[in-house]
């Protein structure tokens, strides 16, 4: 979804944005990890910023071993 590490802005469809917030809740309900954001809504598409610097790559790791 979104790659790399550090602070990320990326434009995501509405189904995206619904699998990546569920994805936040699930890291912080499971595993603790709070990953700060925000997001704008423009012509239907979701941009989301994030406001840390993240491991993007470890959290896919927690995601796809869940």
């Amino acid at each position: 979804m979104l790659e790399g590490i550090g602070k990320m802005k990326s434009t995501l469809t509405r189904e995206e944005y619904k699998t990546f917030t569920k994805s936040v809740d699930f890291l912080k309900k499971e595993h603790d990890i709070n990953i700060p954001y925000i997001v704008e809504e423009v012509n239907g598409k979701f941009i989301v910023e994030l406001l840390e610097d993240i491991d993007v790559k470890k959290l896919d790791n927690i995601l796809e071993n869940a």
